[in-house]
């Protein structure tokens, strides 16, 4: 329970103070010690006022990075949050405005010498922890030589008995006088006389004969408001929790209830106008207009934010071209509107809530995949989503896609997993000093002037947590710092230190050559590759490779059959239908591929086999065999990414010398070349014994196969079709020992 003194003001807990709030930097302390008569100090005021705050209610108009920030707050808690951290930035403001203007006399106490009153003008530079902190510390001054810092630096400040009480009991009249009329909200002032209403509404350089957007919702409302009365406007609509939420704004829970059925009923009406074509709305941009697609008023959501604050938001997965007119401005022309507000179109309540369809059209709006921008350094998210998703968003379009829910099909934890993962391989790239990254280090969030320099590579080891919606910004750490719970509900990690890199960038170039576009990827299938090379011979492609590999023939490709209810299945070259075994193991066609590509993986990595690139000007070159340590055994690259930003053979197919692959795959027999009529895909006929099994074992474990991939692949050798890979696995558990160093005698 707080304490008072005997003029009202707050007591502080003997913790509160100038070091709580200056974050474990004290600074003054050389100054310390003698104090101005009849007065308080500083922090002290602070922490009075913020008391105060604690009672205010919420401001009107909250600043977009508050609102932004506060989708991390969890949703029972974020309104409260947003009313309070908004009156705390209340008290800062009034009470920085109050020294800076006279209207708060600050005065210190000089060791060994008079208290004294401080001039206006030394007190310009102010600020918040100069404030919170009762010592005078702005940041400005903290990069100054000791010379040219002030007198008044470090100083600690005081404010007298009587100038404090004046000054909280004006605030607390001003606020007081704030709550009697706040509530004067949208329907409110829907009644005001037209002059009020101006057609331009917020729209800055809107011409004559047309309604800002903002200014239309209130017409109709007021229109709607005087047909109704206290009757329901939208009986379709069911509030939910009036209760709390009307005593929350200061309304009684029923004209709460009324507020919310009259907005539903407003947007309800201008959706179904728009759709209809009765009223044709534009974007205006301070000199230009663009038709809104029909399409953007089926979002509900997006389409109230734009009736209530006067901005139009558009999907984030729209083209390009439409992404320049998101967040701008709308309006109606004039004697459209008002023709149709005066016609009983309006009013109708049938047809309510329209159909919100996506209704036909030509135009096909969203993007599949986006390529980073056309510079030299793109941003990082826009590095980051492109590897995940193969489109390249900025921080900004990215938060909204994620807000929007518009990603991975609406799972947004599957999609944060992918971000997460793209994240780290782009760093571990930039580490490896295939891509170059830039930024700027600050010690704090809200350290300024700080130049762009390249990240040192090694610094990448350490910086590894991403924040990349709505910024982009490098923590100490790893992952993703802010998660999302849900689309309205993030909330952000900690980092064990307090500095970072902003405003990071990464090299276009270098991306694309470590992450190649699909089109990119796709050149290895479609793109003309060499018939021989200098010195290697006759080449051929992965693909192929691995297709001789695994079913011995040139290509294998899938055959996509769709049946009358319109399911899709796939096929196999010889019409067999791929489905996975009663064992829950691949398909025996897509099994044969998934070991050749690691038997090739393999013989890459330890140089028995060799692969090359052919770039366009200059000699074939080697892929080095240490490459292929960082790729998935079970999904090649087709297209080699480099290893180093100027590696030039980058983005170009791999190949193989005929002769030598030819050679390889004689010399092996680990890997048998699969018929696809030789392996059921449901084992009907009799299996061996459990000892034939098991000498069949005995003799692929000579091979030099583990005992997974004996498991897996038995039912591929001649005879032993009809075994299923969880029989092989339980005979042959325990039946090695494993090898490596023996242990020590006991």
């Amino acid at each position: 329970m707080a304490k008072y003194d005997e003029r009202g003001v707050i007591i502080p807990a003997p913790l509160q103070g100038s070091a709580a709030a200056l974050a474990g930097k004290r600074y003054g302390d050389k100054h310390r010690g003698p104090a101005v008569i009849g007065s308080y100090e500083l922090w002290h005021c602070w922490i009075d006022l913020a008391e105060h705050s604690a009672k205010w209610p919420c401001p009107d108009d909250l600043p977009a990075g508050m609102v932004e920030f506060s989708q991390s707050i969890p949703e029972e808690q974020r309104a409260d949050w947003l009313r309070r951290q908004a009156n705390l930035e209340d008290v800062d403001r009034r009470i920085s405005y109050a020294i800076r203007s006279g209207d708060l006399p600050i005065w210190v106490a000089p060791q060994g010498e008079p208290e004294q009153l401080v001039a206006t003008g030394a007190l310009a530079t102010i600020d918040q922890r100069s404030i919170k902190g009762g010592v005078f510390c702005p940041l400005s001054e903290e990069y100054k030589s000791e010379d040219d810092r002030p007198w008044l630096w470090e100083r600690p400040l005081f404010v007298k008995w009587d100038d404090w009480v004046r000054f909280v009991a004006e605030v607390q009249s001003e606020k007081a006088d704030a709550v009697k009329h706040r509530y004067v909200n949208q329907t409110e002032a829907a009644g005001a006389n037209d002059d009020d209403l101006n057609d331009a509404g917020w729209l800055k350089g809107l011409p004559a004969g047309w309604i800002d957007g903002f200014i239309c919702a209130r017409r109709l409302s007021r229109r709607l408001k005087a047909e109704y009365g206290d009757g329901d406007p939208a009986p379709w609509h069911e509030v939910i929790n009036a209760d709390y939420w009307g005593p929350y704004f200061g309304d009684p829970p029923e004209d709460y209830a009324a507020k919310q059925k009259l907005s539903v009923r407003i947007v309800a009406t201008m959706q179904r106008a728009a759709l209809s074509g009765q009223v044709t709305p534009l974007w205006f941009d301070g000199s230009n207009f663009r038709e809104i697609p029909a399409l953007a008023f089926c979002n509900t959501g997006a389409f109230h934010n734009a009736l209530l604050h006067g901005t139009f938001e558009i999907d984030p997965l729209w083209a390009d071209e439409w992404q320049l007119w998101n967040g701008q401005g709308w309006a109606i022309s004039k004697e459209q509107f008002e023709a149709w507000l005066g016609s009983p179109e309006a009013m109708r309540m049938d047809g309510l809530p329209p159909d919100l369809s996506a209704p036909d059209s030509p135009v096909n709006f969203e993007i599949s995949s986006r390529e980073p921008s056309d510079a030299g350094r793109v941003s990082l998210a826009e590095a980051v989503s492109w590897v995940a998703f193969g489109m390249a968003l900025n921080a900004d379009r990215l938060m909204q896609a994620i807000t929007w829910n518009r990603l991975c099909g609406g799972e947004l934890q599957e999609a944060q997993r992918r971000l997460g993962n793209a994240a780290a391989e782009i760093l571990k790239a930039g580490s490896d000093n295939r891509i170059s990254f830039y930024g700027r280090h600050i010690d704090a969030y809200d350290d300024k002037g700080k130049k762009t320099e390249k990240i040192d590579a090694l610094t990448l080891d350490d910086y590894r947590q991403v924040l990349i919606t709505g910024h982009d910004h490098l923590y100490y750490g790893d992952g993703l710092k802010r998660w999302y719970e849900a689309p309205n509900n993030s909330r952000l990690h900690d980092s064990d230190r307090s500095d970072l890199y902003s405003n990071v960038t990464v090299d276009r170039g270098e991306l694309l050559k470590a992450f190649p576009t699909q089109d990119g990827e796709a050149k290895a299938f479609f793109a003309p590759i060499p018939a021989s090379l200098p010195d290697i011979g006759l080449v051929m492609p992965l693909d192929e490779a691995l297709s001789w590999l695994a079913v011995g023939r040139p290509s294998a490709d899938l055959q996509v059959w769709e049946n009358r209810a319109g399911e899709l299945s796939f096929r196999d070259h010889n019409g067999v239908e791929l489905r996975k075994q009663p064992d829950g193991s691949h398909p025996q066609f897509l099994d044969a591929f998934l070991q050749a590509s690691r038997a090739m993986h393999s013989a890459l990595r330890d140089g028995s086999l060799l692969s090359y690139v052919a770039p366009d000007n200059g000699q074939p070159l080697q892929v080095p065999r240490f490459y292929w340590n960082g790729v998935n055994p079970e999904s090649l690259h087709h297209t080699y990414r480099g290893m180093s930003p100027g590696d030039n053979g980058a983005g170009c197919p791999v190949l193989f010398s005929r002769l030598a692959f030819d050679q390889w795959r004689a010399a092996i027999a680990a890997i048998p070349i699969a018929s696809i009529d030789r392996a059921p895909s449901v084992k009907g006929g009799r299996p061996p014994s459990d000892d034939e099994i098991l000498a069949k074992a005995d003799e692929m474990k000579a091979r030099g196969l583990d005992g997974r991939t004996i498991a897996k692949s038995m039912r591929l050798e001649q005879g032993f079709e009809h075994v299923a890979t969880t029989t092989v696995r339980a005979l042959i558990k325990g039946r090695w020992k494993p090898a490596g160093r023996p242990k020590k005698a006991a």
